[in-house]
């Protein structure tokens, strides 16, 4: 079935699957499809790089020397905290979407979401960077 049907076997498919709504095309949304997997690769950047930044400065501001655990623990509390965040907004985001539109989820939407979340997390890395890498590396 699939290759009887050449480049629109991937709407069939979607289709097929009820992967996709009828009264969107997914060739029409495709722009926004691979927008959404950039987003979420660049926000898994983003969140471990800003995890690493924020351990390692409380723990280079600790007395003591035996960080690993402490470390650890900062690790597992802002990734606690940010799946915390995360489902807050979501499911506000979810009811915003059920009140406008119905039960269907625009790609757009996650899209902008994304933007935004990435924006602060890259912004805050590069404050890092430029407030506590930079001198340290100077410094050398």
């Amino acid at each position: 079935m699939l290759p009887s049907y050449g480049a629109e076997s991937l709407v069939h498919i979607y289709r097929d699957f009820k992967l996709w709504s009828a009264q969107y095309d997914p060739w029409d949304n495709v722009l926004f499809h691979w927008f959404f997997i950039v987003m979420i690769i660049l926000f898994i950047y983003f969140f471990v790089s800003f995890t690493n930044f924020t351990s390692k400065l409380i723990t280079n501001y600790l007395p003591f020397k035996s960080t690993l655990w402490i470390r650890l623990l900062v690790i597992a509390m802002l990734v606690i905290v940010a799946v915390y965040f995360g489902l807050i907004i979501v499911s506000h985001l979810q009811s915003f979407v059920d009140a406008k539109k119905g039960s269907v989820d625009p790609i757009w939407l996650d899209d902008i979401l994304l933007l935004v979340v990435n924006l602060v997390f890259g912004s805050i890395d590069l404050w890092f960077v430029h407030s506590f890498v930079e001198p340290k590396i100077a410094n050398y």
